[in-house]
């Protein structure tokens, strides 16, 4: 039996139970009104892998880079625009800083989970937009701080993308974004080893050979090549290439010490400036011209 049919069942008799309490009447309401809740995202997301503990993971990731951003940027009653938002994390974290948080994506069926997950969490101040990041429907300067979270990557017109971003921050806002490396050698979207280090075509057929899908569709930037774009657009950059084992540490501790060793050599790596270039994972804060 899934567990759709499950719940319905149990959202039967719990109402065939509760009418029996009729000077609790309040209580009823509230009880079923979780149910219906519990039901209706059965239904809608039935057949979705939600696994808990990569959900988990995603909010302490989340919360890891609230964190870095709070060591530059006073984040207290900023307009936020969580840009891809995916299923939400930003938009939730973000919340407990300001009360003036929008979510964008261009999946339906992201918006539509993420809005499940804030009303369950009863977020305040957040809201969700179904919408395209190379065509932005808000007018200009309206937000202080766009987090755009491993959404730069996915993103083939990175022209299109920033001018986008850059035309609703304020004067003196922000963008904060985290992407992968194009140097890393692994490839956490495929698992594939040097597909970044390969041309399209090649890229292509090596997905393909790999039974990965039938095309490389990441576009995944260097050190280099952020730095050359962010330029046009703000006056002061910071790409940190290095909180990266933080991380590690921080979220995944298993595999801290499982690969301890190799871990100890890129803090060397780390410690002679080189590390930030062959990183797996770039935090890039960056204000506007």
């Amino acid at each position: 039996m899934c567990k759709s049919s499950c719940v319905r069942i149990v959202y039967i008799k719990c109402y065939k139970l509760l009418l029996l309490i009729g000077n609790r009447r309040n209580l009823c309401l509230e009880v079923l009104l979780l149910l219906r809740k519990e039901l209706e995202y059965l239904e809608r997301f039935a057949g979705h892998d939600w696994n808990r503990e990569y959900i988990k993971k995603g909010m302490m990731r989340t919360a890891f880079l609230f964190k870095k951003i709070a060591e530059y940027i006073q984040l207290e009653n900023k307009r936020l625009l969580d840009l891809g938002c995916g299923m939400g994390n930003v938009s939730i974290l973000g919340s407990k800083y300001s009360s003036h948080v929008v979510g964008l994506d261009i999946s339906t069926k992201a918006v539509r989970r993420a809005k499940w997950r804030m009303d369950l969490r009863e977020v305040k101040g957040a809201h969700l937009v179904n919408g395209d990041a190379l065509k932005l429907p808000f007018i200009d300067e309206i937000f202080d701080l766009v987090i755009a979270y491993d959404l730069y990557e996915h993103v083939s017109n990175k022209v299109g993308l920033l001018e986008e971003i850059f035309r609703v921050t304020n004067k003196k806002g922000f963008l904060v974004l985290t992407t992968g490396n194009r140097l890393f050698p692994f490839d956490r979207h495929t698992q594939l080893l040097f597909i970044d280090y390969l041309p399209k075509k090649l890229a292509n057929y090596y997905i393909k050979l790999a039974n990965r899908g039938n095309s490389y569709e990441v576009f995944q930037p260097t050190y280099w090549s952020l730095l050359k774009e962010l330029r046009k657009y703000s006056k002061a950059t910071k790409i940190d290439g290095d909180s990266v084992l933080n991380l590690v540490e921080n979220v995944y501790p298993e595999y801290f010490q499982k690969y301890r060793k190799m871990v100890t050599a890129l803090k060397v790596l780390v410690k002679i400036g080189v590390f930030k270039f062959v990183t797996p994972k770039f935090i890039v804060i960056s204000q506007k011209l």
